[in-house]
């Protein structure tokens, strides 16, 4: 019984030991969060019928799986979104779409469009470019935002 009660002991202090290092989120030269420094909108004049998204980040990568940038904003009383997924299908590393609605407990499923994008790594930036039948009307003016 004492062999067993020393077995168990020595297996809590290794799991102890081995769970934290998995949560840590890198140090400082190498955070494993990203901070946002700037987000905007704007239409080119040679493409009306898109609207143009981009966040800048101030530690772009795309080798941390599961990762999610989103621009979001309200117009109207509805949600609507842009978003880099970057490693959440290994056919499709980084999937840009465009999202109207929030999907949240009560509210209709959102939809979800697979939309065009950059992601500028030497500048930080992500542009997603969204075509204005998707989030609703194409008669939108970036006045309203």
């Amino acid at each position: 019984m004492k062999i067993k009660i020393v077995g168990l002991f020595v297996c809590m202090l290794l799991i102890t030991t081995i769970l934290p290092i998995t949560a840590l989120a890198g140090d400082e030269e190498n955070p494993e969060i990203t901070d946002v420094t700037g987000e905007w909108f704007y239409e080119d004049p040679s493409t009306p019928e898109m609207l143009y998204t981009t966040i800048k980040i101030t530690n772009p990568r795309v080798i941390p799986f599961k990762q999610h940038l989103v621009v979001s904003w309200q117009m109207s009383g509805e949600h609507y979104a842009s978003m880099l997924g970057i490693g959440y299908s290994l056919t499709q590393w980084l999937a840009y779409v465009s999202v109207v609605g929030r999907g949240s407990f009560g509210d209709p499923k959102p939809v979800v469009s697979f939309i065009e994008g950059s992601f500028d790594t030497t500048k930080g930036t992500i542009t997603c470019i969204i075509p204005k039948s998707t989030i609703g009307s194409d008669q939108y003016s970036i006045a309203v935002f």
